[in-house]
């Protein structure tokens, strides 16, 4: 919604022929990037073992969270700990446990590091 882009899905080739509405046109699949019209989106999910999930987003006009001021430090914060191993997950655990600054920690494991798990 930051950029106004709806990102095209990666591995989408065909529709499934026995879903009629994919081949009829009524629903349609975001093959590749197109613009977003409007601030208002609905996300669909569904998986192969049942679960399904629906979300309703907005677009924010509020300013962009890099130019408001940080919170206390004090306050606390939920942390995405990422590694490639349960160990070096463990090992991230007891650093940041034991006071190791976190600021923006979440971001950096969530965009700049590759093969890592959650």
């Amino acid at each position: 919604m930051e950029t106004g882009t709806i990102a095209g899905n990666l591995h989408f080739e065909e529709p499934n022929r026995n879903i009629p509405s994919l081949c009829d046109g009524s629903i349609q699949i975001v093959a590749s990037h197109m613009p977003l019209n409007g601030d208002v989106v609905g996300l669909n999910s569904f998986g192969m073992g049942g679960a399904s999930a629906h979300v309703i987003l907005q677009s924010n006009a509020g300013p962009h969270v890099e130019s408001v001021p940080r919170e206390s430090p004090d306050l606390p914060r939920l942390v995405l700990v990422s590694g490639r191993s349960e160990e070096s997950l463990a090992a991230m655990y007891e650093r940041y446990c034991a006071g190791v600054e976190i600021v923006n920690i979440d971001f950096n494991h969530a965009n700049k590091i590759s093969l890592h798990v959650a």
